[in-house]
């Protein structure tokens, strides 16, 4: 009995609705973190998340047009401001011809850059991301110029493009010359500086390098191939690479008996398969791996077929092991960064699948032409008493923007922490000759730090274990910006290209590039490959600001830890399932969709503010399947109940009753109701039965019993026996009725009615006279029996009252008995007559009983 009570509570919706739960939960930890099928929806929810920014949906920054004539530039906070674009756009094309230019352009904008009077307003770097891996063949010595400015400018870093697939065996061997001229030059990353499994980073096997003069002259380089995601859209970027250089090749039967690889120079062997795609092979290697790996390679690898003596036959024919070198270089975006913060390759330290660390970063102060250290948060400074801060917040928050491009001032500005500030036209002459005369007056060195500001010892670059940073979008792409907006500070390329002189007294002051980093590049369409971002397309040179400006502002993406999406899982599917199944399904519905959408602005919220990641398309689609999963399970049970309800009052109660069941299905089990019994009973049955045959009485018993069958569930009777020719029935169960009593008097009367009518049909030897006894009051109701076999039927005093008044009949000759409860309920609407004050056996109280003649307003339903 204690099994089968335990069986139905955990089966019960309410408490298998947790169980369904947490299955929900099991599966979505598996998808989530086990095949990771959610990143895959995880990714669209990001790219919403950067759509979503209040800072693009407000169209806060960029260029905005004032007044009529009148476009000002607002600076976005979270943009770096040593972020400086130069686009090659289609006025530039227009003005010098088709692409690619003849290179002395190209040495006129290194030398308009080189050739500023005052050097420390010069650019921090100026990467050309233009492919300078062919000569110019129609004016060679342009190269020579272009090769010379480079040279002078000495800050110019040059580009290598890595591919994966192995390009033609000669052109990639010259490309691995030149590549390596920039490896001897500026150095690659060694064994002792990485932490981890370095056979994770990206793997390339050709490059397209820039030709030999221009990589010596060149201040630095960096890998441009971007990695996309799955779904081809441009997330990460690989901050470090590998290019594999092949050094030799060795049959498979030699392997074995080759020197042991030196990892700590990056060694590896590996083969290739009939689809060209490369397989790394575990070092050192067993017996047993090496007799797997000939099945394999048998399977999978093309067969070398060698004639050694070039006589037209085949003399061998062996499977293929390579043996590569890898270099491990930087992204062309971490070399302008460390170059940014005056660190070099060998300065940093990479854990794969957590951070590359740059130590003591220090970042250069034009207004005092030196570097200092980084701090951890904006500066503020002590200002002399002749002119105080709140001074200087007044005027800065009031000077014009033509007065925040002269390069003095922007340099102070935004090297002394102003990034917040308010630009406005009414500023006066009076306020501008103070400010000025106010700076000039201040001795910078004596510029002292407040105490909370700290040096910021270390910069870590989160990357997962391949090396790939998150890139931080600021924002729409700026080529198809309609609107004038812009995420960088973007330049035409034809505005820097008129060639400055070798004079200095012509050289300009500035160029408005103080410590920038300048990035030279295509923004034509048709003429460079545009890259799927989440906010679209978006030209190369930007991709990389994007990159760059993650780094200099620290807007990293975290992902918050594992068991922090964990517990937002599991608290999400429990309140999911706990409302499930307890509440209606509209209601429950309501709810998941508004904790749905509650969690998603808190998501977006948290991103957009803290640069947080929390995975929602999880725990979203896992309160949906969990909603889903119960309501079906609901059905199904309440099917399965429905159908239960029917089987055991079908044969009790009217189909209408049964449909109302399985609607509102009663409490199964005793209760204590107010119910009223009705009792009827054969007179003279004995004395019938005698005289006729058995089958006969058989036939005559059911004609009057579904007579009265139907009269009781006409009345919404419940039918609970036969006993012979007794019939037992109730009213007020297991629907409630407030007129319980008043439809059993109503249904004794009828079936008095039909009685008559079937003895005039019948022989005067097959008629029946009955008695009835009708009593109210509390009984106990429900299921009782044993749990393989039960019967839904009455118990109690008051039961019993009603059985001993069907048979008090006989005493009084009379058909129909009520107690003097059920009078009491049914008084104002019978005819009755008050018979005796009785006590009827096992009962010491006596009872008024009544015979119920008539009603008073008829007995039809």
């Amino acid at each position: 009995m204690d099994l089968d009570k335990l069986k139905t509570t955990i089966f019960s919706t309410k408490f298998f609705g947790l169980i369904i739960g947490f299955i929900v939960f099991i599966l979505f930890i598996w998808l989530t973190f086990g095949i990771g099928l959610i990143s895959n929806i995880e990714r669209n929810v990001l790219d919403f998340n950067f759509k979503s920014r209040l800072d693009v949906i407000l169209n806060r920054y960029g260029n905005k047009q004032d007044k009529v004539g009148v476009t000002r530039y607002y600076p976005n906070p979270r943009v770096s401001q040593d972020i400086f674009i130069v686009g090659i756009d289609n006025v530039s094309l227009d003005r010098y011809g088709n692409w690619p230019f003849p290179r002395s352009i190209e040495a006129n904008l290194v030398n308009t850059f080189t050739r500023i009077k005052d050097q420390s307003q010069r650019e921090n770097s100026l990467f050309l991301d233009i492919n300078i891996t062919e000569r110019e063949l129609k004016n060679p010595i342009n190269d020579a110029y272009l090769i010379e400015a480079i040279k002078r400018n000495n800050r110019v870093y040059l580009e290598s493009f890595f591919h994966e697939i192995v390009s033609s065996k000669d052109i990639n061997e010259r490309n691995i010359i030149r590549q390596k001229i920039l490896f001897d030059k500026h150095g690659v990353f060694d064994h002792q500086q990485i932490q981890g499994d370095w056979n994770r980073i990206k793997t390339y096997y050709s490059v397209e390098a820039p030709l030999k003069p221009y990589a010596e002259v060149s201040a630095g380089y960096g890998n441009v191939a971007f990695d996309p995601d799955r779904d081809e859209v441009f997330r990460r970027q690989a901050l470090i690479s590998r290019l594999s250089v092949l050094e030799k090749e060795i049959p498979l039967e030699d392997l074995l008996n080759e020197p042991a690889l030196v990892e700590t120079n990056f060694e590896r062997y590996a083969w290739m398969d009939k689809n060209q795609v490369i397989h790394d092979i575990k070092y050192p290697i067993s017996d047993k791996e090496y007799e797997t790996l000939k099945r394999t390679m048998a399977i999978n690898a093309p067969l070398k077929e060698q004639d050694n003596d070039q006589n037209g036959t085949i003399d061998e024919r062996y499977y293929i092991i390579r043996k590569y070198k890898d270099y491990v270089i930087p992204a062309i975006t971490l070399s302008l960064v460390l170059n940014y913060y005056h660190k070099d390759l060998k300065d940093i330290d990479i854990v794969l699948g957590k951070y590359i660390r740059i130590p003591e970063p220090q970042v250069y102060k034009p207004y005092k032409d030196k570097w200092t250290p980084l701090l951890k948060k904006a500066a503020q400074y002590n200002f002399p008493k002749a002119f105080s801060k709140a001074d200087y917040d007044s005027i800065l928050r009031s000077f014009s923007a033509k007065w925040q491009a002269d390069n003095f001032m922007s340099a102070y500005k935004r090297n002394i922490l102003f990034d917040k500030y308010v630009l406005q036209e009414n500023i006066s002459n009076d306020s501008l000759q103070m400010l000025v005369e106010s700076l000039l007056s201040i001795n910078y060195d004596q510029i002292q730090l407040l105490e909370d500001e700290i040096l910021q010892t270390e910069l870590l670059i989160p990357i997962d274990d391949q090396g790939r940073m998150l890139i931080n979008f600021m924002g729409r792409p700026s080529s198809t910006a309609t609107d004038g907006v812009q995420s960088f500070l973007i330049r035409p390329f034809h505005y820097y290209v008129a060639d400055p002189g070798t004079d200095p007294e012509g050289w300009r002051q500035s160029q408005s590039v103080e410590n920038k980093i300048v990035i030279v590049g295509m923004f034509a369409t048709g003429l460079a490959d545009e890259k799927p971002t989440p906010y679209g397309l978006m030209f190369g040179p930007e991709v990389n600001a994007n990159s760059i400006n993650t780094i200099l502002m620290q807007k990293f993406l975290y992902n918050v830890p594992v068991w922090v999406n964990i517990f937002i899982l599991l608290a999400l599917v429990f309140i999911a399932s706990l409302i499930t199944s307890r509440l209606p399904t509209l209601f429950s519905l309501i709810i998941s969709l508004l904790m749905i959408g509650i969690f998603f602005l808190t998501v977006t919220f948290i991103f957009d503010g803290m640069n947080l990641m929390i995975i929602f398309s999880g725990p979203a689609l896992a309160v949906i399947t969990t909603f889903v999963s119960i309501v079906a399970y609901r059905v199904m049970t309440e099917e399965r109940e429905k159908k239960k309800i029917k089987n055991m009052f079908g044969k009790y109660v009217s189909p209408t009753v049964v449909e109302e069941l399985m609607v509102n299905p009663p409490e199964l089990g005793g209760v204590d109701k107010e119910l009223t019994v009705f009792f009827s009973d054969i007179r003279g049955f004995t004395t019938l039965s005698e005289s006729m045959t058995p089958q006969a009485l058989v036939n005559h018993l059911n004609d009057y019993l579904t007579a009265m069958t139907d009269i009781i569930l006409e009345y919404k009777g419940t039918l609970d026996k036969y006993v012979g020719d007794e019939i037992m029935c109730f009213w007020g169960a297991p629907l409630p009725a407030k007129d319980h009593a008043l439809l059993a008097c109503k249904c004794a009367l009828k079936q008095m009615d039909v009685l008559h009518e079937l003895n005039n049909r019948w022989p005067v030897e097959k008629r029946i006279n009955i008695g009835i006894g009708i009593n109210s009051g509390i009984m106990t109701v429900g299921n009782m029996g044993s749990m393989g076999r039960m019967n839904y039927t009455l118990m109690g005093d008051n039961v019993n009252l009603g059985a001993r008044l069907e048979g008090t009949n006989k005493q009084y000759f009379t058909n129909i008995i009520i107690s003097e409860y059920t009078y009491g309920l049914v008084k104002d609407h019978v005819i009755a007559r008050e018979l005796d004050n009785i006590r009827v056996k096992g009962k010491n109280k006596p009872v008024v009983i009544y015979e119920l003649l008539d009603m008073i307003e008829g007995y039809e339903v």
